[in-house]
């Protein structure tokens, strides 16, 4: 957490330019070195289904061992005629890095070739003396599966490295050290015998043959209907394509390839952003947050795929909006969550139902859990997304004819899926933390009036307090007319003021017995006293912890304002003596944001319309006061840095006129 806390603040203060991109550089380097170096199969089918691709051709020649038929083996028999081995599902391989110094790039590939195609299935010497002419060969596949096979399919390592020896010969290499590089591919395996001594008899699986595949033969026309048959052949194909079977792949276009896509993928949500949410390249902790969700879900799912295709059903990708829109907005948390699931189709197999999946699942996660601060949505969000797992998935079986073919595992594994979502609560509060953004749930404890720091308001300077609550109703319906953040504006304006308790008495609202120490003061120090209400906020602000995007506010609260009172009173009483306004500025800056510019519009027509409600004026006074606010504000550019429009500013100013005629309405005169 601490290093994460560093990296921050070193990109915050570091000289580096468009830190945005250097971000997005440096994760599109670390996603695609964490991806397997295996080439992508660009096909996707489903088995008792057509093949709806292009015809496929192999593009190199392999020998494919056909389907196998079932047989048992009584275990009355002989068991010394029985050898058991433990076949690795590999073809044989050769280690000549050490000779690559005496060879050239075509000979080596050319021994490595005829390795491959010659010899089957290659022991350890010693495992190789065990058989005999009266043995029955058996191999125990890496899936659990079994074979019978001939002696004739089995060679030593001598045999295999005699042969080599002799290629070197002829082209004049001799190593006599070469037995260290060649790879084991079977192991001798007798205990197998014996785990199976309790049964009658041993299942076991022959192979009907083989089926030598040409290169450019036809694989699977478009249209065939895919049967368990050639859905093995398919599978075995592409097991040999992605390793670049026979001549293994150039690592490095590979390499390069991958890192386009994923540069797309990234340059698509910095387009995003730049474009939709421009202010979230403002602050560094906060694309370092969503590029780091990515990366985590990213890591999670390409791990447990790597592991078992199946595991990826355990990920709970649905808690990559459900994060997202505690911090941002929904639009952004969907779009992220779209991306995400283009960046995993870069490693995954039959991409299209785990789009479908996943993708819908967002969607509600999205849907359900409208308030991340109500926990009863998130837990009851939880079935939902139960219900749409389970109905996607078998929606999907039922049109691949797949039914029954997996049980209830993965429904399994879907329902553990959706229960891991309820780790979006303590991830959320580790983002808090260590990226020091603060969401709904901890806006809604900050809007809490038992609060320390409220209580300590409300003792200390009780107009203050009060005001700042009508600035916070105000602020809020405000907000809520032009579709902007609700929550943050209402809990900001509760600690826009707090550092007026420093000096409580200097603001008029806490005036209660008719002293006013400001007639004791100059008018620049009057004013000096008003402005560094707002210094002295941040730092109580700081001292108590407040989030920055609560500091924020109060930093912007005035924007770069003049105390008018104080400012018009000092041109009264000294025409003739030249003074900078400065004095009597506010230090700014601006607001940046809608919910800022709400809170600076709020401020001003609270504090105003009480003065002139406490002076008998009427609706008409009060509704000119606050287009005189508005136009003034507007006038001293605040809000040409807000993300607000003309037309907001105007529904802004509707809102905030009907409210304060709420507050302020005519009351009935009781009799005495």
């Amino acid at each position: 957490m601490k290093t994460i806390k560093k990296i921050i603040i070193f990109l915050k203060n570091s000289f580096i330019k468009n830190k945005e991109l250097f971000l997005f550089g440096l994760f599109s380097l670390i996603i695609t070195f964490l991806l397997p170096d295996t080439r992508r199969f660009p096909y996707d089918w489903k088995i008792n289904s057509q093949w709806e691709n292009q015809d496929l051709y192999a593009e190199f020649s392999f020998v494919y061992q056909s389907i196998k038929k079932p047989f048992s083996i009584s275990q009355t028999q002989n068991s010394e005629t029985l050898k058991f081995f433990y076949y690795t599902g590999e073809k044989p391989s050769v280690d000549l890095s050490g000779l690559s110094n005496l060879m050239d790039d075509k000979l080596t590939l050319d021994i490595k070739k005829i390795v491959g195609q010659k010899y089957r299935f290659v022991l350890e010497d010693s495992d190789f003396l065990e058989i005999s002419d009266n043995s029955r060969l058996f191999l125990f596949g890496p899936r659990g599966d079994t074979m019978e096979a001939d002696a004739g399919d089995f060679h030593s390592k001598a045999q295999v490295i005699s042969f080599i020896l002799s290629m070197l010969r002829q082209n004049g290499l001799v190593d006599e050290t070469l037995s260290s590089h060649l790879k084991i591919q079977i192991r001798h395996n007798a205990f197998l015998l014996q785990k199976s001594s309790g049964e009658s008899d041993i299942s076991l699986s022959r192979m009907q043959g083989n089926i030598v595949i040409s290169e450019g033969q036809l694989l699977v026309k478009k249209g065939q209907f895919i049967d368990r048959n050639l859905d093995d052949l398919i599978k075995y194909y592409r097991e040999l394509y992605i390793t670049g079977y026979p001549n293994g792949i150039n690592k490095y276009w590979v390499l390069l390839g991958r890192w386009i896509l994923v540069a797309f993928v990234l340059i698509m949500l910095h387009q995003f952003l730049l474009f939709f949410r421009p202010n979230i390249f403002e602050d560094s902790s906060k694309l370092l947050m969503i590029l780091s969700l990515v990366l985590i879900f990213f890591v999670a799912t390409l791990q447990a795929y790597l592991k078992d295709k199946d595991w990826i059903y355990f990920i709970p990708l649905p808690i990559v909006p459900i994060v997202l829109k505690a911090f941002f907005d929904t639009r952004l948390a969907l779009f992220t969550h779209f991306l995400l699931l283009l960046l995993l189709g870069i490693f995954l197999h039959n991409v299209y139902s785990f789009y479908i999946l996943h993708f819908t699942a967002g969607v509600f996660s999205i849907i359900t859990v409208e308030s991340i601060y109500k926990r009863s949505q998130l837990f009851t969000s939880v079935f939902k997304i139960i219900a749409v797992y389970i109905l996607i998935y078998f929606a999907l079986q039922l049109t691949s004819g797949e039914v029954f073919e997996y049980g209830v595992n993965n429904y399994i594994k879907l329902v553990i899926n959706a229960f891991l979502i309820l780790l979006a609560f303590p991830l959320i509060y580790s983002i808090e933390k260590i990226f020091g953004l603060i969401s709904d749930l901890s806006l809604l404890e900050l809007l809490d009036t038992n609060m320390p720091l409220l209580k300590e308001l409300a003792e200390k300077a009780p107009g203050t307090f009060h005001h700042s609550l009508q600035v916070s109703n105000l602020a809020e319906s405000a907000a809520s007319a032009i579709g902007a953040n609700t929550l943050l504006v209402r809990t900001a304006a509760l600690y826009h003021d707090i550092g007026k308790m420093n000096h409580p008495q200097y603001f008029i609202e806490n005036q209660i017995t008719g002293y006013n120490p400001h007639d004791e003061l100059s008018f620049e120090e009057s004013a000096r006293v008003i402005i560094d209400h707002v210094k002295e906020g941040i730092k109580i602000a700081r001292e108590r912890k407040l989030p920055e995007s609560i500091i924020d506010f109060i930093r912007t609260h005035h924007g770069t304002t003049k105390v008018h009172y104080f400012y018009k009173l000092y041109l009264k009483n000294f025409p003739n003596i030249t003074s900078s306004e400065e004095r009597f500025r506010y230090p700014g800056p601006t607001p940046f944001s809608k919910e800022t510019a709400i809170l600076m519009l709020a401020d001003s027509v609270e504090a105003s319309c009480r003065s002139l409600a406490q002076a008998g004026a009427d609706k008409a006074q009060m509704e000119k006061q606050i287009d005189q606010i508005f136009e003034s504000l507007m006038e001293q550019k605040q809000f040409d840095h807000a993300n607000i429009t003309l037309s907001e500013i105007s529904e802004v100013n509707k809102t905030l006129k009907k409210k304060i005629m709420n507050i302020y309405h005519n009351r009935i005169q009781y009799p005495k």
